[in-house]
């Protein structure tokens, strides 16, 4: 049993363990440069405050003021205010004196002649170094420029597999052509036959191109019933 807590408190330490930190000063550095961090050991500068950066994404976390609560400097409420004439006065008041609020006692104050209702609500924030916060407005900017990215990148993509697409086509039609013996002026005819066509495969207009295959007129020689169906098919198997 007491191995098994051992090994428990070993895993929960690891579990929580920092593996990276870094000096205020290069922090600054690092976030205004968007993450050259690391530079800077804490130990070559030991008078200054050591953070944390594990799970620091430079782009979007800011470096603030840590507050803390000063415990010698609580904060408290003040409602239902009456003024006193006299110090007696202010005890007749206190004597008489009932809360709206249940959690509010009530206080008589002789250096100001007042008598009200308070409880505690805190303490006095004060400054206890730095820390690393996440600005969601940087991190919103920065996850909307990231998606942008990729869905330029996913277009740049499709775009490339549809021209490659359209180049495997075209070659599959010079191959079934140079099949046919054709001569000279059957070639220029072949090639403003498929103009149309070669420009938007070239472009990657895969489905406009397949339009424009299967509208095209079989004359049974340059263009033929087998040579449409040949490139639909091979439109269909390569197209992304």
């Amino acid at each position: 049993m007491k191995l098994g807590i051992f090994i428990f408190t070993i895993f929960t330490i690891n579990a929580f363990a920092c593996m990276n930190y870094i000096p205020v000063s290069d922090a600054e550095k690092a976030i205004a440069l968007d993450g050259t961090a690391g530079k800077v050991k804490c130990s070559d500068v030991p008078s200054e405050q050591c953070l944390c950066y594990d799970n620091v994404v430079w782009e979007y976390y800011d470096l603030v003021d840590n507050m803390v609560d000063d415990v010698l400097q609580p904060t408290f409420s003040k409602s239902e205010t009456e003024s006193c004439v006299d110090i007696a006065d202010c005890d007749a008041k206190h004597t008489a004196k009932v809360c709206a609020d249940a959690g509010e006692s009530p206080i008589k104050n002789y250096d100001t002649l007042e008598v009200y209702c308070s409880k505690p609500t805190g303490y006095v924030k004060i400054v206890q170094g730095k820390k690393f916060e996440l600005n969601q407005a940087k991190k919103d900017a920065f996850d909307a420029n990231e998606a942008a990215k990729a869905a330029q990148n996913a277009a740049f993509e499709l775009a490339e597999k549809s021209m490659a697409c359209g180049k495997k086509v075209q070659q599959l039609l010079l191959i079934r052509n140079s099949a046919k013996s054709l001569t000279t002026t059957q070639v220029k005819s072949l090639v403003l036959t498929y103009a149309d066509i070669k420009r938007l495969l070239d472009s990657g207009s895969l489905e406009s191109a397949k339009e424009e295959i299967q509208a095209a007129t079989a004359d049974g020689i340059l263009v033929t019933e087998d040579d449409k169906t040949a490139l639909v098919a091979q439109l269909d198997a390569c197209k992304p």
